[in-house]
């Protein structure tokens, strides 16, 4: 699908002025920017962004936590104001109606990439029935029109499924309740990242020893059929840490 992407050229410049004025107030110490949303209110009305958070475990190094949190839902904005070094990468899930788009992005990249980062800017531009976001991490970059990146356009259900199937663990309707519902950041709390996502025969075949080294959840310790005696000392070790 070719996609003819003009932008509002006026509406858009005002927008970037209007970036610009308000950046000279925001607080400079975050860590991680609280991410922005703009486009036409017709747009985002008819729209939810839902992101997948991921962040290093502090109690279990070297293992994942992941939130989902919403930030747009049809017109409403909900602020995610994360100030930590922990977070890792998003996973951001857009929708237009029925339609749905996926964007990753490691969350080094945007402090890294260009020498600075004062902003997480979503713009978000329709063209005929699909909708696509440009990510800003610099305001300055806002007004040359220079996103760090553009993301593809949204698809119906059926072509999003087969594009993205390699990285979809859930079933269908498990993955769209993750797109479509509401779920506002102040009532979200880091999980431990799925065990079913993980491929833990490496563990497994430590010897005991080597096991005892690893700090490993007791979730996932359950899941493995280890020898019961083995289970029960690997469950202590768990519980101490």
């Amino acid at each position: 699908m070719i996609i003819n992407r003009k932008l509002s050229v006026n509406y858009f410049y005002l927008l970037a002025f209007i970036f610009i004025m308000c950046g000279c107030d925001m607080k400079k110490k975050l860590v991680n920017q609280v991410f922005e949303i703009y486009g036409e209110k017709n747009v985002l009305d008819d729209m939810i962004i839902n992101m997948e958070v991921y962040a290093n475990s502090e109690k279990y190094p070297g293992f994942s936590t992941w939130k989902v949190v919403t930030i747009l839902y049809k017109g409403n904005r909900f602020q995610f104001p994360e100030n930590n070094d922990d977070i890792v990468s998003y996973v951001i899930h857009y929708t237009y109606r029925q339609q749905v788009g996926m964007f990753k992005m490691d969350a080094e990249i945007p402090k890294n990439a260009r020498g600075g980062h004062d902003v997480n800017m979503l713009y978000i531009l329709r063209e005929g029935d699909h909708v696509y976001l440009k990510y800003y991490s610099r305001r300055s970059d806002v007004a040359r029109n220079n996103p760090l990146a553009t993301t593809d356009a949204t698809l119906p259900q059926e072509e999003y499924f087969k594009k993205y199937s390699s990285v979809i663990y859930e079933d269908h309707p498990q993955h769209l309740k993750k797109i479509f519902d509401l779920y506002i950041p102040k009532l979200q709390s880091y999980q431990l990242y799925p065990y079913e996502k993980l491929n833990m025969d490496y563990y497994k075949k430590l010897s005991l020893e080597e096991k005892k080294k690893i700090a490993m959840p007791e979730q996932y310790l359950r899941k493995m059929n280890l020898p019961k005696d083995e289970l029960n000392i690997l469950l202590e070790i768990s519980k101490n840490r």
